[in-house]
């Protein structure tokens, strides 16, 4: 948070908030951290060192040229009101809630804390619905003159700050349209403060739920000593994990030194820079409950050298860490602006850093490239942000700053704190940031509320993938649906044919229409279906290829985001699953549609299945965006060939038969922009359909495992060529200008043959 404050000469005297920006300073004990995280800082880190000075260094005051003539003082007036002592909440927690929502959650806090993640679902229910409720009235739905006026307005800039009102055309102002986007604006501030009060009430349950105490805005004795807390180390080492607690107590020897063991004596020092600690270590914590939920994952998985080799592992680098000029050699010292001029808190052997130890989690770190550690070091969200500045400054306040006309920096508020107490407010901050990752990911996956997450939304334009072909510029591939069983229903069979003609075509890569987990996709990455249902099954040497999946309707009714995360590329590196993607090859481009959320049964009737709707509510929202996202790249799309994937067919005599929703919303995007083939599953058969009103050919290969015999709809033969009610697969070659497409059965026998033309348009079959 910037804190807006005012320059005056000494005497130093309080004053409130500028009236004049150009009067003013600005300046944040904690807004340092902020800019280096918003503002996208792409330093890399090689090592922990690296990440320990990232969490530990402050850029230095900024001063402008003509600040520096002669020597002035820097006060901050609080721009939160004082509370009483009598408040409930002050006892909770140190920063106050303003916003309705937030005075709401208060209260629930002091009364019945154990219904805060009931309540803060409710209310980020109703906070969504408000958002989408105030953009639908982004533009006016008024028709004739005043929407012209109102677009006209826009286009040419009339709302400029300096016009008040005035009139055009025929005498209508437009005046409105400023009143309405400042109310658009202020309506956005509220919520997203709101937000941040929910994020924050969810933080501050969670250390009620752990039976400990937040510590309450620090305030000096007469002694001016800060630390009459109780002792609750054995409380936060429960909540972390046994490595994380590890690094945690790492972080403790870098911050402490040789004082680590020495919890009674008694440091003079600034409480701002006791505030500075506290931030940081708050980001350590954020980001040691990041990469420690990745480790223990690979760890459950397997992916991770066993206990004796990991212990060698550790052997070695200690080794290596006792070499001389090693990058981590105490004796080289780290250059701490802040901790290092604490009484016991050197640089040299014994002191700043003594005690740091190589464990299983920190090596692991290590191993990690340096774009991952950015991105696991960077805060998601700038609510998140926002929350760690305000509680650090309901903490400790805002510092006085003096500056001399040299530019040095002194911070003239001392308080008294024993290392003991130090240790407390570190333990606390790095739970606190802990915390905060669980509950921004939780509030994060439940809605799309959050600004500046790293999450692919549906108001992104579709990820793109870039895939070669072959040096003759050919493509070929092999496609299977509706397959995971765990190799029963013929699964096996039908892979191992696979794995012939994918020998034969030396095929590119893999495609699966989805139902890639039955019967309720995966129950997490660490679900055993996984390795039965593909790795154990798909063995074949011409089959490790790229695997490019789509959920189905079954993938939804187990853990979706299991399927869709990194981890399973970590097992099984042919894995790449997303909702809705586009894979490039030049010669074609694939497009591959989440169709489940289109299908209007799952919704209203879904019977006793429940279903994972995570990223896509409000489903007339993402739907929406998903389908404009698509129109988009496939008017921009030159390739040769458009193919479009997804689960459920447009056109089918199978079981299910056509879905009318893609037929609706879907179809007619396809025939506008001249799409080829669109390729599905669902229906456990294998079928070709052509279309009657344009030229897309719909292919149906969804026999993979169980099949449905003689479930065919016999009335409807229009533009049907091809159906078999068997388990089979399909594949795929492309050429420039000539396209085939062959399905096979269970043993490998050719059933149906499909050769396409581009330059005739013509289609002919075996």
């Amino acid at each position: 948070m910037d804190v807006a404050i005012t320059a005056v000469r000494s005497p130093a005297i309080v004053l409130g908030r500028p009236i004049s920006a150009s009067a003013s300073v600005r300046l944040s004990s904690t807004s340092r951290f902020s800019r280096k995280l918003e503002s996208g800082n792409r330093k890399c880190f090689s090592n922990l060192i690296d990440i320990a000075r990232y969490f530990l260094c402050f850029t230095s005051l900024s001063i402008p040229k003509q600040a520096r003539r002669r020597g002035f003082v820097v006060r901050a007036a609080s721009s939160f009101p004082e509370s009483s002592e009598s408040d409930a909440h002050a006892k909770i927690a140190p920063l106050q809630l303003e916003s309705p929502i937030g005075q709401f959650l208060s209260q629930i806090l002091v009364d019945h804390p154990h219904l805060v993640p009931a309540a803060v679902d409710q209310q980020l229910e109703q906070l969504q619905t408000d958002r989408d409720a105030d953009q639908q009235k982004e533009e006016p739905s008024a028709s004739g003159t005043d929407l012209i006026l109102y677009r006209f307005s826009v286009k040419y800039n009339l709302y400029d700050a300096r016009v008040q009102s005035f009139r055009l055309f025929n005498g209508l102002t437009i005046g409105v349209v400023r009143l309405d986007m400042r109310i658009a604006e202020v309506k956005a501030n509220e919520r997203r403060k709101a937000l941040e009060e929910i994020l924050y009430a969810f933080v501050v349950q969670k250390f009620i739920d752990a039976n400990i105490s937040l510590t309450p805005s620090v305030t000096p004795d007469l002694s001016g000593k800060i630390d009459l807390w109780p002792d609750e180390d054995g409380k936060h080492e429960k909540l972390h994990s046994r490595e994380a607690y590890e690094m945690i107590q790492n972080h403790l020897s870098l911050i402490l030194g040789n004082k680590v063991g020495d919890l009674t004596s008694t440091a003079e020092i600034s409480k701002f820079r006791v505030g500075q600690v506290y931030a940081a270590s708050v980001m350590y914590g954020y980001f040691l409950k990041r990469v420690d939920q990745r480790f223990q994952l690979e760890k459950t998985m397997k992916v991770l050298l066993n206990e004796t080799e990991e212990e060698n592992s550790v052997q070695q680098t200690t080794m290596d860490n006792a070499r001389p000029g090693f990058e981590e050699d105490t004796s080289q010292g780290m250059s701490h602006p802040e901790v290092s001029t604490w009484p016991g808190g050197d640089v040299r052997p014994g002191g700043f850093g003594y005690g740091i130890k190589a464990t299983r989690l920190r090596n692991y770190v290590m191993s990690l490239d340096g774009d991952t550690l950015q991105r696991y070091a960077t805060i998601r969200s700038k609510e998140a942000i926002s929350i760690i500045e305000k509680h650090t400054e309901a903490l400790f306040g805002r510092p006085e700053i003096v500056v001399t006309p040299e530019g040095s920096v002194s911070k003239d508020e001392n308080v008294k704190i024993s290392f003991g107490g130090l240790k407390k407010l570190v333990l606390e901050a790095v739970t606190f940031g802990s915390f905060l990752w669980d509950v921004e990911s939780y509030v994060d996956s439940s809605s799309s509320m959050l600004s500046g997450t790293h999450r692919t939304s549906p108001s992104a334009l579709l990820q793109r993938l870039q895939h070669p072909v072959m040096a003759d510029g050919s493509l070929s591939l092999v496609v299977i649906g509706d397959w995971g069983r765990k190799g029963t229903y013929n699964q096996s069979e039908v892979a191992a044919q696979m794995g012939k003609v994918a020998e034969k075509l030396n095929i590119d890569f893999v495609i699966s229409t989805g139902d890639n987990f039955y019967d309720d996709g995966l129950t997490g990455v660490d679900d055993p279906a996984f390795e039965f249902s593909f790795s154990k099954v798909y063995t074949a040497k011409s089959l490790q290829k790229q695997w490019y999946n789509v959920l189905g309707n079954h993938d939804y009714r187990g853990d979706v985001e299991a399927q869709l995360n990194p981890i399973l590329q970590k097992i099984d590196p042919r894995w790449f699953c997303k909702r809705s993607f586009i894979v490039d090859t030049e010669i074609a481009e694939f497009f591959f549609v989440d169709t489940t959320p289109f299908v209007d049964k799952y919704f209203l009737k879904p019977k006793h299945h429940k279903y994972d709707w995570r990223g896509v509510l409000p489903r007339e929202r993402y739907l929406s965006k998903l389908l404009k996202d698509l129109e988009i790249v496939l008017k921009g799309s030159s390739a040769n060939w458009k193919i479009v994937v997804g689960h459920h067919p447009i056109r089918s005599i199978g079981h299910h038969g056509d879905t009318q929703e893609l037929i609706r919303q879907l179809l007619p995007i396809l025939e506008a922009n001249d799409v080829d083939m669109y390729i599905n599953g669902h229906d456990h058969c294998l079928e070709h359909i052509i279309s009657t009103s344009s030229q897309i050919q719909f292919l149906t290969s969804g026999g993979g495992s169980k099949a449905w015999k003689g479930d065919i709809d016999k009335n409807r033969k229009d533009g049907t060529k091809f159906y078999y009610d068997g388990q089979g697969f399909m594949s795929v070659e492309l050429e420039q200008t000539n396209a085939k497409v062959v399905y096979y059965d269970i043993f490998g026998k050719v059933l149906h043959v499909v050769n396409l033309s581009k330059a005739l348009r013509s289609v002919y079959a075996i």
